[in-house]
Order: C-alpha cells, then sequence, then structure tokens
C-alpha cells in the first residue's frame, strides 16, 4: 500500500490511460488501493504475476503475467509518464518473458495494444516478440470497441 500514492500520480494522467482497456480515467487513490489488492489476491490464486517496474528502488511502472488457458498468458504493463522512452517497459517485457518460459514453463505469451500506441508495439518488437495481426472491434473499452494489436511469442522461439 505505499505504492498507492505514487501510482495514483502516475495513472491519473489521461495521456497514460487513453489506449490502456484497465486503467481508468480519472483514477483515484481507490482505485490504486483496489489494484494493489487485485494483484495480492491474483497472485494468491496464481492467476496472474504483476511486479513493480523500479529503478533506484523507486516505483516507475508495473508489468505482470495474466494465465490464460492452460501453458498461455497474457503480458501487460504500464509506465508512469516521466519515465517514458527510458528503456524499462522493454528491459521489464525481456524479463517477464523469461521468467515466463524459465520459470512457469509457458507455451506462449502474447500481447496486445491499442493500433495509435506504437510505442507499446516497439517495445513488444524489441522484447522479440511477433506481430500476429489485427484483431478487429475486438473489445470495448471506455463505452467504444477497440481494434487490438495482436503481438505473441512462443516457447520453441524464444532465444534465452
Amino acid at each position: 500500500m505505499s505504492d498507492a500514492d505514487i501510482i495514483t500520480e502516475y495513472c491519473k494522467e489521461y495521456q497514460l490511460s487513453r489506449y490502456t482497456q484497465n486503467i481508468p480515467h480519472p483514477y483515484k487513490k481507490k482505485n490504486a488501493v483496489w489494484f494493489i489488492n487485485h494483484c495480492a489476491e491474483e497472485w494468491k490464486a496464481k492467476k496472474a504475476y504483476i511486479y513493480m517496474i523500479t529503478h533506484d528502488g523507486k516505483l516507475v511502472g508495473t508489468i505482470g503475467l495474466n494465465m490464460q488457458n492452460e501453458g498461455v498468458a497474457e503480458i501487460g504493463y504500464w509506465v508512469g509518464i516521466p519515465h517514458w522512452g527510458k528503456g524499462y517497459a522493454t528491459e521489464a517485457t525481456k524479463l517477464m518473458i523469461k521468467e515466463g518460459f524459465n520459470k512457469l514453463k509457458l507455451h506462449k505469451i502474447y500481447a496486445t495494444h491499442h493500433p495509435k500506441n506504437s510505442a507499446s508495439g516497439r517495445v513488444m518488437k524489441k522484447a522479440g516478440m511477433k506481430y500476429e495481426g489485427t484483431l478487429r472491434e475486438h473489445i470495448k473499452a471506455k463505452g467504444k470497441y477497440w481494434d487490438l494489436a495482436y503481438w505473441s511469442t512462443l516457447r520453441r522461439e524464444y532465444r534465452r
């Protein structure tokens, strides 16, 4: 809970939340408290593994693997605006892929992003994921149907 204030500070920025499915706007401290509790519950149930992304011991964002079908997980992340463009998301994504394949013995890891969030696509590409295509009007988020760019990597493609 000690990170609730900084999570709130980062996530309240519309520019961060506008192309994310799960970060509401406006973002309040109660949203951060719910997120922290939810992460703990999901971890305990082995449904998701959410980690802090840190620099010099301070939170700059979060990243996680959300377990889907057996052997398949979705990776998701966010980084606070002051830390954009510094490689934190790419480094964290590479580490999560390594964790997913080496420790969790996953078969496939995938990620999606709003097509207008090209920075997220660059992170996925730099992390070694392959673009598979666009899922047309695949989810309803923030009152509209969104296309999603879909990226993935398979265990057999992973280079340790």
